[in-house]
């Protein structure tokens, strides 16, 4: 886990991070009259609020939250995530700061944001990607000033876009959220057979549309993309570890046309099956 803080001004701390896990097990803060914004640029994020409602953030996606709703669990679906968390303290915000805000209706903005509980998810956008894109530009992050500047353009551009930005629906109960994992699990195992939605959907008593919508927004793709590309990486790992030919590691994951195997593999690790066998002993 990699993070590097930048406390801009008192009140306003700026926080890079990248993430390979699949848990956090660290304490979550929580309480003050503080604001949590986080961006999404690569990953998926995972949020239980107290009421069993999870939260959930794909690439792309902002978030706006307060430290008063109680964070139960936060993980990382797929195993890695990276993006960026501002934390404003209102309580604490160096009148230097709230006098730079010229042009942004401060107090407006704070009983908006009051209202936001425990969580609102904003949808992707050109304009929220220009700030975010410039602001994990290495040459940028060093510069304190510059930080600052950006961190004042995203307050500028909630105060004049928050009523027109999309929210994303990505919030689901803790019993429908346990049941999709359960899928998950399930499409991992036995590889040679096939699975379809209408099983699933029979075997945990979850409607088909459910899982496709839940399942989208913990993992980023589909119950289907999600089977194929485990196929996939374990098609790859057999490549590597063992000696069996092309046309039998294909069987092992369901595939017995050869050439649907090696169309398959290709299309997920971009490398035929043979190809990949040979970088990976040159490596």
């Amino acid at each position: 886990m990699f993070s590097k803080s930048y406390s801009i001004y008192p009140g306003v701390k700026v926080t890079l991070l990248d993430i390979h896990m699949y848990h956090y097990d660290k304490e979550i803060a929580s309480g003050g009259n503080v604001i949590e914004i986080n961006h999404c640029y690569q990953g998926r994020y995972e949020c239980e609020f107290e009421g069993d409602c999870f939260y959930y953030m794909g690439e792309g996606n902002l978030s706006v939250s307060r430290l008063s709703a109680t964070k139960i669990h936060q993980g990382f679906p797929i195993g890695y995530y990276a993006g960026m968390n501002i934390l404003i303290d209102l309580d604490q915000c160096d009148q230097r700061f709230i006098a730079l805000m010229t042009g942004i209706d401060y107090m407006q903005l704070i009983e908006r944001w009051k209202t936001i509980l425990p969580c609102k998810i904003f949808e992707e956008s050109k304009e929220i990607s220009h700030i975010f894109d410039e602001l994990y530009d290495p040459d940028n992050m060093n510069n304190p000033d510059y930080m600052k500047l950006k961190v004042l353009e995203l307050l500028m551009f909630f105060q004049n876009h928050q009523e027109k930005m999309k929210h994303t629906q990505l919030h689901f109960a803790k019993v429908q959220v346990k049941k999709v994992k359960q899928i998950k699990s399930s499409l991992e195992t036995d590889l040679e057979s096939e699975i379809t939605l209408a099983d699933l959907a029979e075997q945990y008593q979850i409607s088909e549309s459910s899982i496709k919508r839940c399942f989208h927004a913990i993992y980023g793709m589909s119950p289907s993309q999600y089977r194929k590309r485990f196929r996939m990486q374990t098609a790859a790992r057999l490549l590597i570890e063992t000696e069996q030919n092309v046309a039998d590691i294909g069987m092992q994951v369901g595939y017995l046309n050869p050439s649907k195997f090696a169309n398959a593999f290709s299309d997920v690790m971009h490398l035929s099956p043979k190809e990949y066998r040979i970088e990976k002993i040159i490596q």
